[in-house]
């Protein structure tokens, strides 16, 4: 098979890397990559000379005869590119733009919990920047405020009291520093306890879950500074149970491939569940995704000992429901993580353009992996172009070990104002 992977970060360098292993692919290309594609004996770049848009993907995908289209980011989804490819019969893994909706709109997804019963946070609707201050100012804090559209990860604010909420919807809907994605804001109570990320790959019936793994959103050690879009994973979570994990599949995925199913559509690609458990042990949804996310995707493709092309083609197959159950060694039974570097700046005004120097011998153990997010080769030298420049990835027999095999790896990837979190996997993140 031919595949083309659609986007540049580290996700989508992780995909492509686990394709290219698989025993029925000939060939995979990425667009537009970064430079790390460019690295890649296995992986062949197509870069972006010219505006990105549906029609665009849709001429390389017919002049390179391209048998299966992953699309990684959420833009593309919600922007429709998989409506695109299937009316022109490419096959596509993805969900339709109707289904991607539970990410573009946050108010979206929030009515869709409600009405399809399925436990998330109170919250409140505003498109009106006077009556959210109204709220905000009779509210309770801790209290968190979302944009309703795509933020890059830059969109959600816990407010620890009336200033700080009140600066955020300034920021969202005065200042409108993220565009129309502000103008309208979900603002909700604030839930105690602790995030982990559930995702699964789904035909719209059969689903084959990922191993429940745990994103640092914060900027720095301790869960301090601003959040991001993930400093860090790590795999697994002691303190989920059985009977939690359970629960997962009936009370949260299932309700949504209902819904959709529902709504007139069916639910083909992966389903991002960002989920909070309280100190008690319930579980209630933060957010929807609706592809896989980043960088859980950087440690989970190492973690993923079966082939996942199959699978993939399976799903983009539109004559029902292909999807078959994996076998128990499709994951491997150790221990991840991933530490991600980021660049001077993030994730705020980033500093793009500096010089990297990455050590031979980093990936010299056949279970640590570099992934490449904000990188490019310019006049044949790597350097820095984006705020999550790279993520080192690993797998072992024992986490703290592995920790500090990572932490010494990732001091040999050298570029100015490099900075990452000490703590991931040290403990397990809990909430205040």
């Amino acid at each position: 098979m031919r595949v083309l992977v659609v986007g540049s970060g580290g996700r989508e360098h992780a995909i492509a890397w686990k394709i290219s292993h698989s025993k029925t692919v000939s060939k995979v290309f990425v667009f537009p990559g970064n430079g790390g594609i460019d690295l890649e004996s296995r992986l062949t770049r197509i870069p972006s000379f010219e505006p990105v848009s549906k029609e665009h993907i849709g001429k390389l995908v017919q002049e390179n005869k391209i048998d299966l289209t992953i699309i990684g980011p959420e833009l593309f989804l919600v922007d429709g590119l998989v409506d695109y490819l299937q009316e022109k019969g490419f096959p596509v893994v993805g969900p339709t733009k109707q289904v991607a909706a539970l990410e573009g709109s946050k108010i979206f997804s929030k009515r869709f919990m409600r009405d399809n019963g399925i436990e998330t946070a109170d919250f409140e609707v505003f498109d009106n920047y006077e009556k959210a201050v109204d709220y905000l100012k009779a509210g309770r804090f801790p209290i968190v405020i979302k944009a309703d559209g795509l933020a890059g990860g830059k969109g959600v604010f816990v407010a620890k009291n009336q200033s700080d909420a009140l600066k955020a919807l300034q920021f969202l809907m005065k200042e409108k520093k993220l565009g129309n994605a502000g103008m309208r804001v979900v603002i909700e109570e604030f839930m105690p306890g602790f995030e982990v990320s559930f995702i699964i790959l789904t035909d719209g019936r059969n689903i084959v879950k990922f191993p429940v793994c745990q994103d640092y959103k914060n900027l720095r050690d301790s869960g301090l500074g601003p959040n991001t879009g993930g400093m860090g994973v790590h795999f697994p979570l002691p303190s989920l149970d059985n009977n939690l994990l359970s629960k997962l599949e009936d009370e949260i995925v299932r309700p949504v491939l209902r819904g959709i199913e529902n709504r007139g559509h069916v639910y083909k690609g992966f389903l991002y569940c960002g989920l909070m458990v309280s100190p008690g042990g319930e579980v209630r949804v933060l957010e929807f995704n609706c592809r896989l996310g980043d960088p859980e995707t950087q440690l989970l493709m190492l973690l993923m000992k079966g082939d996942l092309l199959p699978l993939l083609d399976n799903v983009s197959r539109e004559d029902g429901f292909n999807l078959s159950e994996v076998p128990s060694n499709f994951w491997h039974q150790k221990a991840g993580l991933c530490l991600v570097a980021s660049a001077d700046g993030y994730p705020d005004d980033v500093r793009t353009g500096d010089p990297i120097e990455v050590d031979d011998e980093i990936e010299t153990d056949p279970n640590i992996k570099i992934f490449h997010s904000g990188t490019e080769i310019l006049d044949g030298k790597l350097v820095t172009n984006g705020g999550r420049v790279m993520a080192v990835s690993g797998i072992g027999e024992n986490k703290d070990l592995l920790r500090h095999k990572l932490l010494d790896k990732i001091k040999q990837i050298k570029f100015e104002g490099k900075h990452y979190r000490k703590d991931i996997g040290l403990t397990e993140i809990r909430g205040k």
